[in-house]
């Protein structure tokens, strides 16, 4: 996220494509290492900031993937973008927005959305994967309540826009409790942890302050498992 080529803190996600012989041991530059580079738009924009694989969602051959670039100001300042990767070009360097094929954009000013990215998810239990889109400093009724926007299935089939706001594209959302709950700064998602065969989501909240405990902001992570939601 801190890198410069369009700006400082344009950001950039790299691709490093597996092999099982071509990687090699010692210290390599990273950018002179990846196969392909993607550059965060303008400045202070800090693409990279989050990455997430989504598997091989359209039966490619390929794991597609998303990136985040949560100070992004498409739509106004800092609210956020999440790129989706479905057919990049995997090799060379090239713009992230060029080399994207859906956008999704934060509503309103200071959203952060893209922070965080849950991939690899398949939440409602259909058989489709499903994304998560974390905006931790989404206001509500009060500040930064924080959110993660659920995104279900077919993600190739998806179409961009903004998340939150009057014309939303998401289908779901996870919001904090109360004002400073930062919902969405942090998720992990992809993984069985009921070894149900249903993949589970978890949240984290690191604003969240827990009543009758000293102190502020102790935190919470909140654990979704899969079971149709």
């Amino acid at each position: 996220p801190g890198s410069n080529e369009n700006g400082e803190d344009s950001g950039a996600a790299m691709l490093f494509l597996g092999h099982p012989t071509l990687f090699s041991t010692g210290v390599s530059r990273i950018h002179n290492a990846a196969d392909a580079t993607y550059l965060g738009e303008e400045r202070d924009h800090q693409a990279g900031y989050a990455v997430a694989g989504l598997n091989d969602i359209d039966g490619d051959g390929y794991t597609e993937f998303a990136i985040g670039a949560p100070y992004n100001d498409t739509v106004t300042s800092n609210s956020g973008a999440a790129y989706l990767m479905i057919d990049p070009d995997r090799t060379g360097t090239h713009n992230i927005l060029d080399a994207s094929d859906e956008v999704f954009y934060g509503s309103n000013s200071g959203d952060r959305v893209g922070e965080a990215l849950a991939g690899n998810n398949d939440l409602d239990n259909d058989g489709i994967l499903d994304l998560v889109i974390g905006g931790p400093t989404v206001d509500l009724t009060t500040t930064s309540h924080g959110a993660g926007f659920v995104l279900y299935g077919p993600i190739d089939e998806l179409t961009g826009g903004e998340l939150g706001g009057d014309d939303s594209v998401t289908d779901a959302a996870f919001i904090g409790e109360s004002t400073r709950n930062y919902v969405g700064q942090r998720m992990l998602g992809g993984h069985d942890w009921t070894g149900d065969g249903v993949s589970d989501l978890a949240i984290a909240a690191p604003g969240y302050t827990r009543s009758g405990v000293s102190g502020t902001s102790t935190g919470a992570v909140y654990v979704f498992f899969g079971r149709g939601l």
